[in-house]
């Protein structure tokens, strides 16, 4: 008569002669090996014939005559049997071996003896769907929704990055009642559990608005005589920048035009970080004093200021001191097309 007794997560199935004994629950991650002890005595009267080990009701595993066999799930798959024992050792579990695993002990009466392993396999973090909400580019003060929805055994946790560095959004559903600048970029989900973790595709926002001046500096040391002197401007801006001019400082206190320049063939895909930069070369006296870049885009236009300021020379062939392009007889004047203007783009 088969009998089956629960002692404290332990399951003993017993008949005539023979007792079984596995645990009640295996929890393994995906991936990982897992042991499904079986364990058996035997009464002086009888005598081991073989085990097998069912899933789900049909045999995968069967020992006999010192011959192991495969089948069902187990078909292909490296199963082995540890030490003398009906315990085997399956490699690489996946969630289509969770369920019952049931150890049957035969003797050579006959006489079966059984138990019964319910296994359960963690799963690693998969995300099912990420997508921000509305599917289009906002403006200054619209709000913006990011869903991320996650799946995995336990359920993972989300975690939000912007641009390469974490947020404080901890949910599957972050909203951003109105947004600025510095919500633009890349933003995707990374989702984890104890099993391992997995990262979304990332969602790009743009958010539609004028140039603005970024790291600058406002004061440029050079020094009349010197090769060349490079003012630079970098501005943000989003849709891209279609011009930028120069201006110089009068002593009248107005701004004289040095030209423009247009910008084409640019292939950034959200934030447009451009810099500008006016080469004077050679510097006269006259080059020195404060300059305007200003950058335009299809929302508005923003610029900085930067001073070019006396420095002490540095030391450099013997060249004739410059001081105003008419005295040294050189032929580029300020405002005219000899000035060079340089774009330079990068993407962030």
């Amino acid at each position: 008569m088969l009998q089956l007794l629960l002692i404290t997560g332990l399951l003993v199935g017993s008949c005539l002669g023979v007792t079984v004994t596995t645990d009640e629950d295996l929890i393994v991650n995906e991936g990982r090996n897992a042991v499904l002890q079986c364990s058996y005595t035997l009464d002086s009267r009888e005598q081991f014939s073989a085990f097998v080990w069912l899933f789900r009701g049909e045999q995968v595993f069967k020992f006999t005559g010192g011959v192991a066999s495969t089948g069902g799930v187990l078909a292909g798959r490296g199963a082995t049997r540890l030490g003398d024992s009906a315990s085997i050792e399956v490699t690489g579990v996946s969630v289509e071996d969770q369920g019952e695993w049931q150890c049957q002990v035969i003797t050579t009466d006959i006489n079966i003896a059984v138990s019964t392993v319910n296994l359960q396999v963690r799963t690693f973090p998969e995300i099912a769907d990420v997508y921000k909400t509305p599917n289009s580019d906002l403006n200054l003060g619209d709000r913006l929704s990011l869903t991320c929805l996650a799946k995995g055994d336990p359920l993972p946790s989300i975690h939000w990055l912007h641009n390469n560095e974490k947020t404080e959004f901890k949910s599957a559903n972050v909203t951003i009642d109105k947004v600025s600048i510095d919500h633009m970029g890349e933003w995707w989900c990374l989702a984890e559990n104890s099993v391992g973790k997995k990262q979304s595709p990332k969602l790009t926002v743009k958010i539609n608005h004028p140039p603005r001046s970024m790291n600058v500096a406002p004061f440029k040391e050079s020094y009349p005589g010197a090769r060349e002197a490079r003012l630079q401007c970098e501005f943000s801006a989003y849709p891209l920048i279609g011009k930028f001019t120069w201006e110089k400082l009068t002593e009248e206190g107005s701004w004289e035009g040095l030209g423009e320049s247009k910008q084409s063939n640019v292939l950034v895909p959200y934030v447009s970080r451009r810099v500008t930069e006016l080469l004077l070369s050679p510097v006269f006296e006259e080059d020195l004093g404060t300059y305007r870049c200003t950058a335009r885009n299809s929302v508005g236009q923003g610029d900085a200021t930067i001073k070019l300021i006396p420095g002490d020379p540095v030391t450099e062939p013997k060249r004739d001191l410059l001081t105003t392009p008419k005295e040294s007889g050189a032929s580029r004047q300020i405002g005219t097309a000899s000035l060079v203007f340089v774009i330079a783009f990068f993407a962030t």
